[in-house]
């Protein structure tokens, strides 16, 4: 079996793009994904945090790395 981690840099600084997020997620989030890195930057970073944490119940790296370039 392959594995796949995904990797993503989020820049969550309104609602809207929260719920964007939250809309892309559940189309793909039942993938077999073995890893998931991901950083959050935005006024939003903290619920991004823990909607990602409710519905990654294992394999989820969480960064908070705030630069202009990200990460």
């Amino acid at each position: 079996m392959n594995k796949i981690s995904v990797f993503a840099n989020f820049y969550i600084d309104s609602e809207e793009r929260f719920l964007r997020l939250k809309d892309s997620f559940f189309s793909f989030y039942k993938s077999n994904f073995s890893s998931w890195h991901i950083n959050i930057r935005g006024e939003y970073k903290h619920q991004v945090e823990q909607f990602l944490k409710n519905n990654i119940k294992e394999n989820l790296v969480i960064h908070f790395i705030e630069t202009d370039e990200g990460w």
